[in-house]
Protein backbone atom coordinates (compact mmCIF):
# COMPACT_ATOMS: atom_id res chain seq x y z
CA UNK A 1 0.00 0.00 0.00
CA UNK A 2 1.08 3.68 -0.87
CA UNK A 3 2.60 5.31 2.27
CA UNK A 4 2.26 9.23 2.95
CA UNK A 5 4.68 11.67 1.73
CA UNK A 6 7.12 13.68 3.49
CA UNK A 7 8.06 16.89 3.57
CA UNK A 8 10.85 17.92 0.74
CA UNK A 9 10.69 14.48 -0.22
CA UNK A 10 13.15 14.06 -3.35
CA UNK A 11 10.50 12.17 -5.19
CA UNK A 12 6.96 12.54 -4.85
CA UNK A 13 3.35 11.71 -6.65
CA UNK A 14 2.98 9.27 -9.55
CA UNK A 15 6.98 9.05 -10.14
CA UNK A 16 6.68 7.43 -6.24
CA UNK A 17 3.12 6.51 -6.58
CA UNK A 18 4.18 3.74 -9.88
CA UNK A 19 6.86 2.10 -7.63
CA UNK A 20 4.21 0.97 -4.93
CA UNK A 21 1.72 -0.35 -7.57
CA UNK A 22 4.36 -2.22 -9.78
CA UNK A 23 5.62 -3.92 -6.50
CA UNK A 24 2.52 -4.33 -4.74
CA UNK A 25 1.07 -6.14 -8.19
CA UNK A 26 3.94 -8.63 -8.55
CA UNK A 27 3.95 -9.45 -5.00
CA UNK A 28 0.59 -10.40 -5.10
CA UNK A 29 0.97 -12.33 -8.54
CA UNK A 30 3.63 -14.43 -6.85
CA UNK A 31 0.85 -15.56 -3.93
CA UNK A 32 -1.90 -16.30 -6.51
CA UNK A 33 0.60 -17.73 -8.73
CA UNK A 34 1.88 -20.29 -5.41
CA UNK A 35 -1.93 -20.94 -4.75
CA UNK A 36 -2.54 -21.91 -7.95
CA UNK A 37 0.57 -24.59 -8.27
CA UNK A 38 -0.12 -25.69 -4.89
CA UNK A 39 -3.60 -26.61 -5.97
CA UNK A 40 -2.38 -28.47 -8.78
CA UNK A 41 0.24 -30.31 -6.59
CA UNK A 42 -2.60 -31.13 -4.17
CA UNK A 43 -5.19 -32.67 -7.05
CA UNK A 44 -2.58 -34.42 -8.66
CA UNK A 45 -1.63 -36.20 -5.65
CA UNK A 46 -4.68 -37.02 -4.43
CA UNK A 47 -5.40 -38.71 -8.13
CA UNK A 48 -2.35 -40.39 -7.99
CA UNK A 49 -3.15 -41.71 -4.47
CA UNK A 50 -7.42 -42.80 -5.49
CA UNK A 51 -5.36 -44.48 -8.63
CA UNK A 52 -3.35 -46.84 -6.56
CA UNK A 53 -6.29 -47.18 -3.98
CA UNK A 54 -6.49 -51.32 -4.54
CA UNK A 55 -3.56 -52.24 -6.55
CA UNK A 56 -0.58 -54.01 -5.09
CA UNK A 57 2.85 -53.13 -4.26
CA UNK A 58 4.57 -54.26 -7.70
CA UNK A 59 1.75 -52.50 -9.43
CA UNK A 60 2.11 -49.11 -7.51
CA UNK A 61 5.89 -48.89 -7.91
CA UNK A 62 5.17 -49.41 -11.95
CA UNK A 63 2.09 -46.53 -11.65
CA UNK A 64 4.18 -44.41 -9.94
CA UNK A 65 7.14 -44.69 -12.62
CA UNK A 66 4.50 -44.60 -14.92
CA UNK A 67 3.42 -40.67 -13.34
CA UNK A 68 7.06 -39.40 -12.13
CA UNK A 69 7.65 -37.13 -15.02
CA UNK A 70 4.58 -35.40 -14.54
CA UNK A 71 4.78 -35.33 -10.46
CA UNK A 72 8.47 -33.99 -11.20
CA UNK A 73 7.31 -31.26 -13.51
CA UNK A 74 4.52 -30.12 -11.61
CA UNK A 75 6.61 -30.08 -8.22
CA UNK A 76 9.79 -28.88 -9.39
CA UNK A 77 10.07 -27.88 -12.86
CA UNK A 78 7.05 -25.66 -13.19
CA UNK A 79 7.89 -23.80 -10.12
CA UNK A 80 11.55 -23.35 -11.09
CA UNK A 81 10.36 -21.79 -14.14
CA UNK A 82 7.64 -19.67 -12.53
CA UNK A 83 10.35 -18.64 -9.39
CA UNK A 84 13.54 -18.07 -11.48
CA UNK A 85 11.40 -15.89 -14.72
CA UNK A 86 9.51 -13.81 -11.65
CA UNK A 87 13.00 -13.00 -10.28
CA UNK A 88 14.23 -11.51 -13.09
CA UNK A 89 11.04 -9.44 -13.96
CA UNK A 90 11.00 -8.18 -10.13
CA UNK A 91 14.89 -6.72 -10.67
CA UNK A 92 14.12 -5.91 -14.12
CA UNK A 93 11.50 -3.61 -12.35
CA UNK A 94 13.64 -2.29 -9.76
CA UNK A 95 16.26 -0.96 -12.54
CA UNK A 96 13.55 0.51 -14.41
CA UNK A 97 12.20 2.49 -11.06
CA UNK A 98 16.22 3.12 -10.26
CA UNK A 99 16.62 4.79 -13.75
CA UNK A 100 13.35 6.76 -13.77
CA UNK A 101 14.21 8.24 -10.69
CA UNK A 102 17.49 9.75 -12.21
CA UNK A 103 15.99 10.54 -15.57
CA UNK A 104 12.95 12.60 -13.01
CA UNK A 105 16.22 14.34 -11.09
CA UNK A 106 17.93 14.91 -14.10
CA UNK A 107 15.16 16.95 -15.23
CA UNK A 108 15.37 19.09 -12.11
CA UNK A 109 18.89 19.50 -12.32
CA UNK A 110 21.58 22.23 -13.86
CA UNK A 111 24.13 19.42 -14.15
CA UNK A 112 24.60 18.91 -17.75
CA UNK A 113 25.89 15.17 -17.15
CA UNK A 114 23.18 13.09 -18.21
CA UNK A 115 22.69 9.36 -16.53
CA UNK A 116 23.21 8.00 -20.32
CA UNK A 117 26.31 9.55 -20.95
CA UNK A 118 27.84 7.89 -17.53
CA UNK A 119 29.58 5.12 -17.69
CA UNK A 120 28.96 1.60 -16.24
CA UNK A 121 25.27 -0.44 -17.17
CA UNK A 122 22.39 -0.50 -15.14
CA UNK A 123 22.19 -0.32 -11.45
CA UNK A 124 25.76 0.66 -11.28
CA UNK A 125 25.26 3.58 -13.62
CA UNK A 126 22.58 4.82 -11.54
CA UNK A 127 24.43 4.48 -8.18
CA UNK A 128 27.42 6.67 -9.95
CA UNK A 129 24.63 8.85 -11.19
CA UNK A 130 23.17 9.34 -7.76
CA UNK A 131 26.04 9.54 -5.79
CA UNK A 132 28.51 12.49 -8.04
CA UNK A 133 25.24 14.68 -9.23
CA UNK A 134 22.95 14.33 -6.02
CA UNK A 135 25.51 13.24 -3.44
CA UNK A 136 23.44 10.57 -2.30
CA UNK A 137 25.65 8.09 -0.21
CA UNK A 138 23.94 6.90 2.62
CA UNK A 139 21.46 4.44 0.78
CA UNK A 140 24.07 2.76 -0.70
CA UNK A 141 25.52 1.76 2.38
CA UNK A 142 23.29 -0.02 3.75
CA UNK A 143 21.91 -3.88 3.95
CA UNK A 144 19.06 -3.68 1.10
CA UNK A 145 21.74 -2.41 -1.23
CA UNK A 146 24.37 -5.19 -0.65
CA UNK A 147 21.69 -7.81 -1.27
CA UNK A 148 20.51 -6.46 -4.33
CA UNK A 149 24.29 -6.56 -5.43
CA UNK A 150 23.79 -10.21 -4.74
CA UNK A 151 20.44 -10.39 -6.36
CA UNK A 152 22.19 -8.52 -9.24
CA UNK A 153 24.85 -11.72 -9.45
CA UNK A 154 22.12 -14.00 -8.95
CA UNK A 155 19.82 -12.58 -12.01
CA UNK A 156 23.01 -12.50 -14.67
CA UNK A 157 23.43 -15.50 -14.16
CA UNK A 158 19.48 -17.01 -14.82
CA UNK A 159 19.51 -14.41 -17.94
CA UNK A 160 22.97 -15.40 -19.18
CA UNK A 161 23.76 -19.23 -18.29
CA UNK A 162 20.39 -20.30 -17.24
CA UNK A 163 21.47 -20.27 -14.08
CA UNK A 164 24.39 -22.60 -14.16
CA UNK A 165 27.41 -22.22 -11.61
CA UNK A 166 30.48 -23.46 -11.93
CA UNK A 167 31.15 -24.09 -7.75
CA UNK A 168 34.79 -26.08 -8.55
CA UNK A 169 37.41 -25.53 -6.20
CA UNK A 170 39.29 -22.47 -8.34
CA UNK A 171 35.64 -21.64 -9.96
CA UNK A 172 34.38 -17.51 -9.88
CA UNK A 173 34.44 -16.27 -6.53
CA UNK A 174 31.17 -14.05 -7.42
CA UNK A 175 29.23 -17.72 -8.43
CA UNK A 176 30.40 -19.00 -4.90
CA UNK A 177 29.10 -16.18 -3.19
CA UNK A 178 25.80 -17.06 -5.44
CA UNK A 179 25.95 -20.75 -4.38
CA UNK A 180 26.60 -19.97 -0.30
CA UNK A 181 24.02 -17.44 -0.34
CA UNK A 182 21.36 -19.91 -2.17
CA UNK A 183 21.96 -22.77 -0.04
CA UNK A 184 22.10 -21.40 3.07
CA UNK A 185 19.41 -18.81 3.61
CA UNK A 186 16.71 -19.78 0.77
CA UNK A 187 17.71 -23.46 -0.48
CA UNK A 188 17.41 -22.54 -3.80
CA UNK A 189 19.82 -24.05 -5.44
CA UNK A 190 20.85 -27.62 -7.09
CA UNK A 191 23.98 -28.54 -6.30
CA UNK A 192 26.08 -31.89 -7.95
CA UNK A 193 29.55 -31.93 -6.29
CA UNK A 194 32.09 -34.31 -6.92
CA UNK A 195 35.53 -33.46 -4.89
CA UNK A 196 36.72 -30.24 -5.70
CA UNK A 197 35.05 -29.98 -9.03
CA UNK A 198 30.82 -28.92 -9.13
CA UNK A 199 28.07 -27.81 -10.98
CA UNK A 200 25.08 -25.45 -9.75
CA UNK A 201 21.85 -24.70 -11.28
CA UNK A 202 19.30 -21.68 -9.33
CA UNK A 203 16.16 -23.04 -8.58
CA UNK A 204 14.52 -19.62 -7.16
CA UNK A 205 11.97 -20.26 -4.79
CA UNK A 206 8.98 -18.15 -2.96
CA UNK A 207 11.42 -16.68 -0.39
CA UNK A 208 14.03 -15.70 -2.40
CA UNK A 209 11.93 -13.96 -4.89
CA UNK A 210 9.46 -12.22 -1.73
CA UNK A 211 12.30 -10.96 -0.05
CA UNK A 212 13.57 -9.47 -3.18
CA UNK A 213 10.53 -7.89 -3.80
CA UNK A 214 10.23 -6.54 -0.85
CA UNK A 215 13.43 -5.00 -0.64
CA UNK A 216 13.58 -3.69 -3.73
CA UNK A 217 10.30 -1.51 -3.10
CA UNK A 218 11.91 -0.39 0.50
CA UNK A 219 15.36 0.35 -0.68
CA UNK A 220 13.26 2.84 -4.16
CA UNK A 221 11.39 4.82 -1.11
CA UNK A 222 14.04 5.29 1.04
CA UNK A 223 15.50 6.67 -1.88
CA UNK A 224 12.24 8.88 -2.73
CA UNK A 225 12.09 9.84 0.93
CA UNK A 226 15.51 11.34 1.16
CA UNK A 227 15.63 15.20 1.20
CA UNK A 228 16.19 17.45 -1.60
CA UNK A 229 19.82 18.91 -1.49
CA UNK A 230 19.48 22.46 -0.16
Amino acid sequence: MYQREKENSLITGWDKISISIDFDNIEQYCSMLNRTLEKEQIIFNENVQKAVGNMDENEKASFYEYRSDDHWRLHDVFPSFHWNSTFVTAYSLFEYHLNDICECLQDKSESKIKVKIIKGKGIERSKIYLSAIWNLHDCFNGENWSSIKDYALIRNRLVHNSGELNLDKNGPKDHKRIGELLEKKFDAIEINKDGEFGIGRIKSKSSLVIESIRIYKSFLFTLCDMEKPS
